[in-house]
């Protein structure tokens, strides 16, 4: 059986109930300020997402580059990580 057979046998042989998706969400320092984070969740929570964990942090430099390091080398980059 070559990889990519056994890869898509995998896959297949799991129900749907059994497989969990996560979600990341970020609320930027704006939405924090302006006391958003509740209705955020909310919103979230009304599409039928199950809120498992929470961590308030602030981000350091190193996590904001790594986050957004697809857009590393683009002129907006230096700023995004700043206002992070």
């Amino acid at each position: 059986m070559d990889s990519e057979s056994r890869y898509e046998s995998q896959a297949t042989n799991h129900e749907p109930q059994d497989m969990v998706e996560r979600t990341l969400i970020i609320i930027k320092p704006d939405g924090i300020h302006r006391h958003l984070a509740g209705e955020i969740i909310g919103r979230f929570e009304k599409r039928g997402f199950k809120l498992v964990a929470a961590k308030f942090m602030q981000t350091s430099e190193g996590l904001a580059r790594q986050l957004y390091a697809v857009h590393q080398g683009k002129p907006f980059f230096e700023g995004l990580v700043k206002y992070l």
